[in-house]
């Protein structure tokens, strides 16, 4: 029996050991014959087998080549993310591997010096441009404050486009006499603050001819003391407190005077400069009183009258202090005045600027070079007031054509980097050759190693042993080669082998995991039960024949168009099933009766569809049955269908055990299989009725108790605890029960499926054929499809999988060489 079931495609590839000892210089050479093969999956023996090899051989350790392979392989990969558009070479011979990865290494530091170089360039160009592109933003960002500065203020800068230079002559006249008045208001309120100090030990006048007798007397009364204390020399201590008591009197005094002289020294000069603040006030140009308005005119006026007020003012005076508060607010008017003209002057210095700047740049780069270079010249040769500005402007106008061409830098830099890149189409030969390499290397350390042989195990497929075998001879005839079978404990690696029409299906059971060497590959039923159970719930031959041609049409549509990407290669992956589920729609949609939906004469007639199925078939009721007109039949097929997959599925489980040779436990699926075809007996017998069996003893005994308590029984003796048996019996019984319900969903999705299509027929004209194509194309092929798909998908993944299917196995893979730029010799 098992013999007979290892040469079945219900299972994976029949797999053969092999043991190899070789020389370890010729191990590299020996593995790259066998990459060419492409047969063998190397074992991991450095992990799951070192017990077996330790008394005679030990792990291969990482060595230096296997380092300078590394570095090389990253410094390859490196330069080729940055190195664009390098062309494919001519395969290179390799005749020593060795000497060849010394030539890489010799080109590989040329080209990384040489890439280094014109990235420098660019980097450089690209900081430059962006302290250029700074400075120009900073000009701008300077215009742009200057002008809300302006606005603010409520100055028009329009109209300072109209002021000339002399305009302006005032501002210095009239920053000095600002100026000036500070240190004037600096005097006053030194003087308020000296006029209101007082001392502790004495009342002092308020008058200055007093202040000056006070003065005198406490001098004098220093001297005296002074001569006290060299004369008497017991009174020396108090009368020393005297002299402080008298020296902070003198303090306060002298501060007082001082403050006074200064108050009388601006007091003599403040008619000159109000004198010099009228002749300003003179000078003011009509424009200039029209762009500031009456702001400027007024700060001066109340400047003059601060001034006056300043003549007439007394030290210490009653109002002093209010006189100088109102000569402070004279002081802040003239300063606002003063800002705004200094605003004013220097937005109409950048708007010249601006101006200069938009006329020269019409100047080709050339020019523009030439007439920065003698600037200097044209400076000397401008009146004063427009060399800093004309100076700045060329300027300017030099950094926005500097920085169009260091933004054409890149561009030239990117052109000499192409051309390094088609100077070295070889890189690419170099990767394969170093990565080649490096594989090798990183492989090896699966193998074990004596002093001057290597060890390794492969598994080859069945039929490719002798190929293999004759192979290693004949590279390595010093090579020793064992055959042998799987080991205990050894985990088999899975190559799922299929016809080429079932590859969709194999990817959908190892998108659910990938069987284990010794379990039934459901593939091949899937390629059959798939499509039957799709067309159920699908079932139409307009749709059907849609898939089916949409489908037979992927391969030629996409390889002439090259349509690529991850959702289009799973479509064009899936052709083959969108072709077999086009096949059993179309198939099972005539028995339905049913051509872009309910089309038949029978059901036209009672609500007014078309009749297109009885037109093309001639057929004017459903050979079988409408899903529309008799849904119970439809359920009836899917609880058929339900019971039919699952015995099936439990009846694989059985088989599984029997090829595992796991005969006790084969008792468990054996008794779930008794009880389900007993309870499935029960079902197609009396359907709805099945109520009556509770009246009936011997029939309730024989398919129901028995079957039951024997799914017990049996799990107790195939091994189980107490605790599994009783888990695992009511799981199952339960499991029975609600997945054969699940099946329902086929009798859900087709009638979804007719509903849809009837609504598809609803109208007339125009407006008919748009919701048709609307909702068969949309909503039906499309959204209902995938849907259908999903469904379909589900019932097999959970309901039938569930049954059988372990799925704890790991891929094959089979070691390959791939060559594509590099030849060996």
């Amino acid at each position: 029996m098992g013999e007979g079931l290892e040469a079945s495609l219900l299972r994976p590839a029949r797999m053969v050991r092999l043991e190899v000892v070789a020389p370890s210089s010729k191990a590299d050479h020996l593995i790259k014959k066998l990459g060419d093969l492409g047969a063998v999956h190397f074992i991991d023996v450095a992990s799951v087998k070192a017990e077996k090899y330790r008394e005679i051989a030990e792990r291969v350790e990482k060595t230096p080549r296997e380092e300078n392979l590394i570095q090389l392989s990253n410094r390859i990969n490196n330069l080729l993310r940055r190195l664009t558009g390098i062309p494919y070479p001519e395969p290179l011979k390799v005749k020593d591997v060795e000497e060849a990865l010394k030539q890489v290494e010799k080109e590989l530091i040329s080209l990384e010096m040489e890439y280094a170089k014109l990235e420098n360039m660019m980097k450089v160009a690209a900081e430059e441009k962006a302290t250029l592109e700074r400075e120009i933003s900073q000009f701008n960002d300077e215009y742009e404050n200057t002008r809300r500065t302006l606005t603010e203020a409520g100055i028009r800068p329009e109209a300072v486009e109209a002021l000339t230079p002399e305009d302006l002559r005032v501002k210095e006249r009239l920053k000095a006499v600002y100026e000036r008045m500070g240190e004037f208001q600096k005097v006053l309120m030194e003087a308020d603050m000296a006029a209101k100090l007082t001392s502790p030990h004495e009342r002092l006048p308020e008058k200055l001819e007093e202040l000056r007798e006070v003065e005198e007397r406490v001098k004098l009364s220093l001297e005296v003391n002074q001569k006290l204390k060299t004369e008497i020399a017991q009174a020396a201590e108090k009368i020393s407190k005297i002299d402080e008591v008298l020296r902070e009197i003198l303090d306060v005094v002298e501060r007082k005077l001082e403050a006074a002289r200064r108050l009388d020294q601006v007091k003599g000069e403040a008619p000159k400069l109000k004198a010099e603040l009228e002749s300003l006030r003179g000078e003011l140009s009509p424009k200039l009183q029209s762009v500031l308005g009456e702001a400027l005119t007024r700060s001066l006026e109340e400047a003059e009258g601060a001034l006056e007020s300043l003549g007439r003012l007394e030290f210490g005076a009653e109002g002093f202090e209010e006189a100088v508060k109102s000569f402070a607010r004279a002081v802040h008017s003239l300063s606002r005045s003063l800002e705004a003209l200094e605003a004013v002057e220097r937005f109409l210095t950048l708007q010249h600027v601006k101006a200069l700047m938009e006329e020269v740049g019409k100047a080709g780069p050339e020019e523009v070079e030439a007439l920065f270079k003698k600037s200097r010249e044209l400076v000397e040769a401008t009146p004063a007031h427009y060399v800093a500005m004309l100076e700045r402007g060329l300027k300017l106008v030099h950094l926005e054509h500097k920085i169009k061409t260091l933004a054409e830098e890149p561009l030239k830099v990117e052109g000499m980097l192409r051309e390094l890149a088609a100077r070295y189409p070889q890189i690419h030969a170099y990767k394969e050759l170093v990565d080649i390499e490096l594989t090798l290397e990183n492989l090896k350390k699966r193998f074990m190693q004596t002093g001057k042989t290597m060890v390794f195990e492969a598994w080859v497929p069945k039929d490719r042993v002798n190929e293999a075998v004759e192979l290693v001879r004949k590279t390595c005839p010093e090579a020793v080669v064992n055959v042998g079978r799987e080991e205990r404990g050894e985990k088999v690696p899975t190559l799922m082998v299929n016809p080429r029409v079932a590859t969709c299906f194999e990817k959908l059971v190892s998108g659910y995991s990938l069987p284990s060497y010794h379990e039934i590959d459901p593939t091949l039923i899937m390629l059959i039960s798939f499509p039957i159970i799709f067309g159920f719930m699908f079932g139409d031959m307009g749709h059907g024949l849609v898939l089916l041609i949409g489908g037979l049409l992927i391969k030629p549509l996409f390889d002439r168009f090259n349509i690529r990407g991850e959702m289009w290669d799973y479509i064009y992956q899936g052709r083959n099933l969108i072709i077999l589920c086009g096949i059993t729609s179309t198939v099972i949609g005539f028995f339905y009766g049913e051509f872009f939906g309910p089309t038949n004469l029978a059901y036209a007639s009672h609500h007014g569809t078309p009749t297109w199925y009885t037109d093309i078939t001639g057929l004017h009721e459903p050979p079988w049955f409408s899903p529309m007109e008799n849904p119970i039949k439809l359920l009836k097929i899917s609880i058929i269908i339900g019971i039919a997959h699952i015995l099936f599925g439990i009846a694989l489980d059985v088989v599984n055990r029997a090829l595992a040779r796991e005969w006790r436990e084969i008792l468990a699926p054996a008794s779930w299989l008794w009880f389900y075809v007993s309870l499935s007996y029960l079902i197609l017998t009396y359907g709805l009725r099945i109520g009556e069996i509770l009246f009936q003893p011997n029939t309730l005994f024989t398919y129901f108790v028995a079957p039951f308590i024997g799914l017990f029984i049996l799990h107790k003796l195939a091994g189980k605890s107490g605790m599994e048996t009783f888990s695992e019996g009511v799981e199952k019984a339960i499991a029975s029960i609600s997945n054969t319900a699940s099946y329902g969903r086929i009798l859900a999705l087709g009638i979804t499926h007719a509903i849809f299509s009837d609504l598809a027929l609803i109208g007339s004209g125009v407006m008919f054929w748009a919701v048709f194509v609307i909702v068969t194309l949309f909503l039906i092929i499309a959204l209902e499809g995938i849907l259908t798909f999903a469904h379909t998908l589900r019932l097999h993944w959970v309901e039938w999988f569930s049954k059988f299917y372990q799925g704890e196995g790991t891929p094959f893979e089979g070691f390959r060489i791939e060559r594509r730029f590099t030849v060996t010799a």
